[in-house]
């Protein structure tokens, strides 16, 4: 989740959808590799059955899913595969649950800019639905404070689901079905809808072609965005209309303008073909990225070590809906 809350300026209703990029401080994208992609997968898993399927909600343009940290909660989360390492903690859930540091990193939002000292806290059973993380290592940080401006349930997530966490697992992404599956399994490059990438700094970045324009991009489900790219690619592809400024984003450490319009060319992407998608373009970030306004009406399968993603299309896309989480826990609060 590189970015995070745009403020809009002047929203069109064509692409009022792409107006936010969530952008999260957790983890260096399109940079040189910190002490933070270098963080190891947690020590160990156990799953309840052969294939564990955990619900989550579609709030804010996320997905946010039930987790206990330490036998505690359940806890809302935000599944972020644009976040490096195993995730991360909000300051408030660390102080209620009394979280021991574990050590300090240097992390970045992505831009290359401002680079920042986090710490590091362990946690002993990281819980959602069937399956337990042992020995998971967080980043801590303001999270609540990076989402204010989201119209969350309750406040908002109080942690990061990091890709880390599922490095020897199957991971999909059901966005249609709102349920993320996790167990064994593989991949077969040449499948249908089935793309290899390559992984850069902890992340995964698929191939893709705009016209004639070949690129990369992050999938990174923690952005609020669709198709996301640099400013310059606003002069390297043909749009319908010249793009105009929508919105203002801020991460943790800088702030920048989005400019959106529709692409006039078809976007190919592991086998599929989209015709008259939307596209945001930015200032800060040198890269691509495919956030939550694209994927969410795909099921997104992950097979991290072949370095296969395989995207199947379903009929329709989940309503996105603004709804209690039942069960959810919020941390008491400390004097």
């Amino acid at each position: 989740m590189r970015g995070l809350q745009l403020v809009p300026a002047a929203v069109l209703p064509a692409v009022a959808g792409l107006l936010l990029a969530f952008l999260v401080p957790f983890g260096a994208r399109g940079t040189p590799p910190t002490e933070a992609d270098q963080l190891p997968p947690p020590s160990r898993f156990t799953l309840s059955n052969p294939v564990v399927r955990v619900p989550f909600d579609h709030e804010g343009r996320h997905a946010l899913i039930r987790v206990h940290v330490n036998g505690e909660g359940p806890f809302p989360f935000l599944l972020d595969t644009g976040a490096s390492g195993d995730g991360a903690l909000d300051w408030s859930l660390v102080r209620a649950l009394s979280l021991r540091r574990d050590a300090e990193v240097t992390i970045d939002d992505g831009s290359g800019l401002n680079q920042r000292r986090v710490p590091l806290v362990e946690v002993d059973a990281l819980e959602m639905g069937g399956i337990t993380f042992h020995g998971a290592r967080l980043f801590v940080g303001e999270i609540r404070q990076i989402a204010r401006h989201v119209d969350y349930p309750e406040g908002g997530p109080l942690g990061i689901v990091g890709l880390g966490l599922f490095k020897d697992l199957l991971l999909t992404i059901d966005y249609p079905e709102s349920r993320v599956e996790v167990g064994a399994g593989a991949l077969r490059e040449g499948e249908l809808h089935v793309a290899p990438y390559s992984l850069r700094d902890g992340l995964i970045y698929l191939p893709l072609r705009i016209g004639d324009l070949d690129l990369t991009a992050c999938v990174d489900t923690g952005s609020q965005s669709g198709l996301s790219l640099p400013l310059d690619f606003s002069k390297r592809v043909r749009c319908a209309f010249t793009p105009l400024v929508t919105a203002t984003a801020r991460t943790a450490n800088n702030e920048y303008e989005i400019l959106s319009s529709v692409l006039k060319d078809p976007l190919h992407l592991a086998g599929h073909s989209m015709e008259g998608q939307d596209v945001s373009f930015n200032g800060l970030f040198d890269e691509a990225t495919l956030g939550y306004g694209l994927l969410k009406e795909y099921r997104l399968t992950f097979d991290q070590e072949r370095h296969l993603v395989r995207l199947d299309q379903r009929i329709a896309a989940p309503t996105e809906v603004r709804r209690r989480m039942p069960g959810l826990r919020r941390p008491a609060r400390t004097r």
